[in-house]
C-alpha cells in the first residue's frame, strides 16, 4: 500500500470483497421466513478487520495518521459493501442529524487514537453531519483531556466533554433494563440521535473484554455495581436499554496497542502492538473476534484462556439472546 495515497478500492477489488456475501444474503434477505429454503445460509454479521504495521512509526511512537484514515475508511466500506467512502458513511448516517461518539479514555495509554478519532469525525461529515453537531464524550473531564483531547463545550467545531461538565449530568431518575437499575448520561439520551462506540482491544480482568459493549459502563452513574458473575447479564442488560441499542450507529476498536491481561488498567507487560483496527455495526460480533484475538493472544504467550482464568465474556451469549448482535463465529463474516 502507498500509504500517502488516498482511500481506493477499484470496483474489481470491491467486488472480491462483497460478492461472497452478496451471493448468499442477498438471495434470502428479502424473502419472507416461509419460502426462504432450510437450507439456505444466515445473513452474517461483517466485522471488518484491517493491520497495517506501517501505522505506527516504531522509532517515534507516532500514528501516521494517512494509513489510520485509510484503514479506518477501507473498514467501513467493507461493512457496509459500499465502493465510495461517501456512500459507505452515508449508509451508516442516514437520517441522523447529532452524532455522539463514546470514547473509552479510562486508561491514559489505551485511548482511542487522536488519528483514528479525527478520521471518524471526518467519514461522519462525509456523511452530512456538521463538526458542531459530533461530540467526542466519555465520563470524566479529566479522562478526555489526559487522553489527550481538547475539551470544547462552544458552539463551534466537534464538542469534546465529559457527563461530569456542566453541559451534562446524569438522568435524575432511575432507568431500568433487566437487572440494571441507573442514571444515564444526558449526552446518549438528550443530545445525540445516534452513537457510536470507540474502544480499544484489551482484556478486562471481570468481563473478559472491553471493546464495544462493556464502553457503555461509562454511559451510566453506578458501573461498579455490575462486575458479578463475570459481567452477565449486566454488560448485556446496559447495551439492551433503548437509549444505546435504538442509537448506536457503528463500532470502532483501536487494536493499534493492545493488551491481554491486566485489564481494562494499563499493563506494558501484557500488550502489543496489533497495529490493527476492527469496525462493524454489530457489537457483539466485535466483541466475539475481539475475545478471540484476545485469547490467541494468551495462548501464544502460555497463559490461560479467558475461560480457564474464569473471565469469559459470558454477556456476549445472553446479548445474542437478547437480539443485540451474533455472538455464533460461524455467523461472523471477518473481512
Amino acid at each position: 500500500m502507498n500509504h500517502k495515497s488516498p482511500v481506493k478500492i477499484s470496483r474489481r477489488e470491491f467486488c472480491k470483497i462483497s460478492v461472497g456475501t452478496a451471493a448468499t444474503v442477498s438471495a434470502t434477505m428479502f424473502l419472507p421466513k416461509e419460502l426462504i429454503p432450510e437450507d439456505a445460509p444466515a445473513a452474517k454479521s461483517k466485522v471488518a478487520l484491517i493491520r497495517n504495521p506501517a501505522v505506527l512509526d516504531a522509532a517515534t511512537g507516532k500514528t501516521d495518521a494517512v494509513i489510520a484514515k485509510e484503514m479506518l475508511f477501507s473498514a467501513v466500506m467493507r461493512i457496509t459493501s459500499s465502493d465510495s467512502a461517501e456512500k459507505a458513511w452515508k449508509s451508516i448516517f442516514k437520517n441522523e442529524k447529532k452524532v455522539a461518539v463514546k470514547l473509552n479514555c479510562a486508561s491514559r495509554v489505551l485511548s482511542p487514537r487522536r488519528e483514528l478519532v479525527d478520521a471518524l469525525i471526518e467519514g461522519i461529515n462525509l456523511a452530512g453531519i456538521p463538526k458542531e453537531n459530533i461530540i467526542l464524550w466519555d465520563r470524566l473531564d479529566d479522562e478526555l483531556r489526559q487522553a489527550g483531547f481538547a475539551l470544547n463545550t462552544s458552539d463551534e467545531g466537534v464538542k469534546c466533554y465529559g457527563t461530569d461538565s456542566g453541559s451534562a449530568g446524569y438522568e435524575e431518575k432511575l432507568s431500568f433494563s433487566g437487572n440494571v437499575g441507573s442514571l444515564y448520561s444526558k449526552i446518549l439520551t438528550r443530545q445525540c440521535d445516534a452513537l457510536v462506540s470507540f474502544g480499544v482491544l484489551k482484556d478486562h480482568s471481570f468481563g473478559g473484554v472491553s471493546i464495544a459493549m462493556k464502553n457503555m459502563y461509562g454511559a451510566i452513574h453506578n458501573p461498579n455495581k455490575y462486575h458479578d458473575n463475570c459481567c452477565d447479564p449486566y454488560t448485556a442488560d446496559v447495551n439492551n436499554h433503548s437509549y444505546v441499542k435504538d442509537k448506536l450507529r457503528l463500532c470502532i476498536c483501536d487494536g493499534i496497542r493492545a493488551q491481554y491481561n491486566g485489564g481494562p488498567g494499563f499493563k506494558a507487560q501484557w500488550s502489543w502492538f496489533d497495529n490493527s483496527i476492527m469496525a462493524s455495526t454489530d457489537s457483539v460480533a466485535i466483541d466475539r473476534v475481539g475475545a478471540d484475538i484476545i485469547d490467541k493472544k494468551r495462548v501464544e504467550n502460555k497463559m490461560k484462556t479467558l475461560a480457564e482464568s474464569n473471565c469469559e465474556p459470558k454477556w456476549l451469549k445472553t446479548a445474542a439472546g437478547y437480539g443485540l448482535g451474533v455472538e455464533d463465529m460461524k455467523q461472523i463474516e471477518i473481512v
